[in-house]
């Protein structure tokens, strides 16, 4: 199977990440940062750099992809400010990270999905 993971270079992406390898499963790992995509030394991993919160720019990352058995949007992020805190610009990143990204990411690979007939997508998330 052919499965991308989001957010996989560190924390629960990454433990799915090396669980799916290991199983010899096709795995596409994106992360925001290059440093992070060589974590595994896995010839069943590829590793993307791609920042999430650049919506515009999804539809070409999905093109380059192209179809998945799997997606798993993974990725996301809460910066470490109290509620009353925070800057305007920080809440659109979360929401374009958190919320946007997974969106744009489903409705694209779905339509793969749909047209092989098959496909799963799972959502991880926290408001921890």
């Amino acid at each position: 199977m052919k499965i991308l993971v989001t957010g996989g270079s560190r924390g629960i992406g990454l433990e799915t990440v090396k669980i799916l390898a290991s199983g010899g499963h096709q795995v596409i790992s994106i992360s925001r940062t290059s440093g992070t995509n060589n974590v595994l030394d896995n010839e069943n991993v590829t590793g993307i750099t791609f920042d999430l919160s650049e919506i515009d720019k999804i539809s070409y990352l999905i093109e380059q992809i192209g179809p998945v058995d799997v997606l798993i949007n993974n990725a996301g992020i809460l910066p470490g400010f109290e509620y009353e805190n925070y800057p305007a610009q920080k809440i659109h990143e979360i929401v374009r990270i958190n919320l946007e990204a997974p969106v744009a990411l489903i409705t694209g690979f779905s339509k793969f999905m749909k047209i092989q007939g098959h496909g799963r997508i799972i959502n991880n998330s926290s408001i921890a």
